[in-house]
C-alpha cells in the first residue's frame, strides 16, 4: 500500500463536505478523486506530495459490525506488505476517538509508511464511514486522526447536505441525487435531479476576462444556450448576494410541457451573479413544477461566493 511524505499534523484547518459526510482536515489537502453515489461511494484528499485521506462509505442493509470494513483492510494493508517485502505491524482497538450514536474501531498500521484508520456505523442513519489517513512512518499522525475522526457527521440535517471543496460551498435538498459533475480548473458545475426537478450549482473562475467582451446576459445565455433554448424567458437584472447579477423566469412552449394542459406547468429559475471580490461568476438554475420552487431562494442563500455574499 503506497503512503506518502510530508503534510503536517498541525497548521490551519477547514472543513470538508461531499455526500452529507463531513471532515475536519488540514487546509492543504484538496479533492481529487470522487465515485459513487449517496449510498455507497469513495472520495480522496491529497496535497501536493500525495494522498492523504481516503474516504469510503456505504448503507448498511443488515446488521455489519465496524470491525469487518477493519479486518478487510487490514488484510490488504498485509498483503501489499508481503508483496512489497516487508511485514506490517498492526494496532487494533486504538483510543482515537467516541462519536455518540456510532459504533467505532480505530486501528493503525507501520510498513513502509505509517496509518490510521476508522470505521464509523451510525444507529441514526445506518451508515458505514471508513476514513483512512496515510502518513510517512516517522511522522506525527496520531494527533491528526483525533481531529479528523473526531469531526465526523454522516447524514444530512436540516434535509440539506452539505457540499463543501475547492473553496466551494453549498448545500442540496435531501430529495435530489448527484445525477452529473464536472470539476474542472476554471469551471464546477454539480447537478442534482429528483422526481420533476433538477438543480444545478456552478462557478466559473476569471469572471473579468469573461466579462471583457460581453456583458452577464449575454453570457448567461451563451454559456447555457442549450439549457435555454426551449424555455421562453422573462430576464431582469437585480442584486443577488449583494453582487451584481440577474434573474430568469422561464416557460417551456405546450409541446414540451404537456403537464400545463392538466395544472402541471414546468418552470425554469435562475440566478446569475458576477462576485468581483474571488473574481468569479455563479450560477443557481433550477427546473421544477410551479409552485415547487421553494428550495430555489434556499439554493442560492446556501452558495458561499465570499466572506460579504
Amino acid at each position: 500500500m503506497a503512503t506518502q511524505q510530508g503534510s503536517s499534523a498541525g497548521g490551519e484547518l477547514k472543513r470538508f463536505g461531499w455526500q452529507a459526510i463531513e471532515l475536519t482536515v488540514p487546509a492543504d489537502w484538496e479533492l481529487v478523486t470522487t465515485q459513487g453515489k449517496y449510498e455507497s461511494g469513495y472520495v480522496a484528499l491529497a496535497d501536493n506530495e500525495g494522498v492523504r485521506l481516503q474516504l469510503r462509505w456505504d448503507s448498511d442493509a443488515g446488521k455489519v459490525d465496524a470491525s469487518e470494513p477493519a479486518g478487510r483492510h487490514i488484510r490488504l494493508i498485509r498483503k501489499a506488505a508481503r508483496k512489497a517485502g516487508t511485514d506490517a505491524k498492526v494496532s487494533r482497538d486504538l483510543s482515537l476517538t467516541s462519536l455518540r450514536g456510532k459504533q467505532i474501531e480505530c486501528y493503525g498500521w507501520e510498513a513502509d509508511g505509517r496509518g490510521l484508520g476508522m470505521v464509523s456505523r451510525c444507529e441514526e442513519c445506518k451508515r458505514i464511514v471508513h476514513v483512512v489517513l496515510l502518513g510517512a512512518a516517522d511522522g506525527p499522525l496520531r494527533k491528526l486522526a483525533r481531529t479528523v475522526f473526531s469531526s465526523l457527521k454522516d447524514h444530512p440535517e436540516d434535509g440539506r447536505l452539505l457540499w463543501k471543496f475547492f473553496d466551494l460551498e453549498f448545500s442540496s435538498p435531501d430529495n435530489l441525487s448527484l445525477r452529473r459533475q464536472a470539476l474542472q480548473t476554471g469551471c464546477i458545475q454539480m447537478v442534482f435531479a429528483g422526481r420533476c426537478a433538477e438543480l444545478a450549482f456552478e462557478r466559473v473562475s476569471l469572471a473579468q476576462v469573461v466579462l471583457a467582451s460581453k456583458s452577464l446576459r449575454q453570457w448567461v445565455r451563451e454559456f447555457h444556450a442549450s439549457e435555454l433554448k426551449h424555455w421562453f424567458l422573462d430576464i431582469s437584472e437585480a442584486r443577488v448576494r449583494g453582487h451584481p447579477g440577474l434573474t430568469m423566469r422561464g416557460r417551456p412552449p405546450l409541446i414540451l410541457n404537456p403537464g400545463r394542459l392538466i395544472g402541471r406547468p414546468r418552470e425554469l429559475r435562475l440566478a446569475c451573479w458576477h462576485c468581483p471580490e474571488t473574481n468569479r461568476l455563479f450560477v443557481v438554475r433550477q427546473t421544477a413544477l410551479r409552485g415547487r420552487q421553494e428550495g430555489f431562494e434556499r439554493a442560492i442563500e446556501g452558495l458561499k461566493c465570499c466572506p460579504e455574499g
